[in-house]
């Protein structure tokens, strides 16, 4: 359960400006799946990177520097630590996405990132 936190705080990232209440960014979460989708296992390093690592807000840009580190890593996690928790995990991180898109999910539910 503490993975698919993470998964889902990184993709549900927030994006926070001085003075200003935290915003709840979940689009990394369907760019994430786009790119499993769009790639094969054990070869998934270059949509990762293209349609995901490259896009990404810049609650998960914090991600990737602090846990994700690459594409190549990422990848690995994916097909050969963790098939069957990305696998088991994907309803529920979309259905994140879906609440946070039909206002059933608000940021201020969330408490923040501390730096």
């Amino acid at each position: 359960m503490r993975k698919l936190a993470s998964f889902v705080f990184a993709s549900a990232a927030f994006r926070q400006t001085q003075g200003a209440a935290p915003t709840l960014v979940v689009s990394d979460i369907a760019k994430f799946w786009k790119a499993y989708d769009a790639s094969q296992p054990g070869n998934r390093e270059e949509a990762f990177q293209k349609l995901y690592l490259d896009r990404a807000s810049p609650g998960l840009q914090d991600f990737i520097k602090s846990r994700i580190g690459s594409a190549k890593r990422l990848a690995a996690a994916v097909d050969r630590q963790y098939p069957k928790f990305y696998a088991s995990v994907r309803p529920h991180t979309l259905e994140v996405e879906k609440q946070a898109s039909s206002g059933k999910l608000d940021s201020s539910t969330v408490p923040p990132r501390t730096s």
